[in-house]
């Protein structure tokens, strides 16, 4: 979420949905932590992802 745009993060997070997602127990988190200097707009990217795509 460092590097890259909203749109990018939102397809890393589409694609990432898509091939593990399936069965139970899938939780989704963006790591242990968000590095200070990752823009606002891509950890909201990351979250409104994961609402959309969720359902697989």
């Amino acid at each position: 979420m460092l590097f890259g745009s909203p749109e990018d993060v939102r397809g890393s997070m589409r694609e990432m949905i898509e091939k593990v997602g399936g069965g139970e127990g899938f939780v989704i988190t963006p790591t242990h932590f968000v590095p200070a200097k990752v823009p606002w707009e891509n950890v909201q990217a990351f979250f409104e992802a994961v609402e959309e795509f969720r359902y697989y």
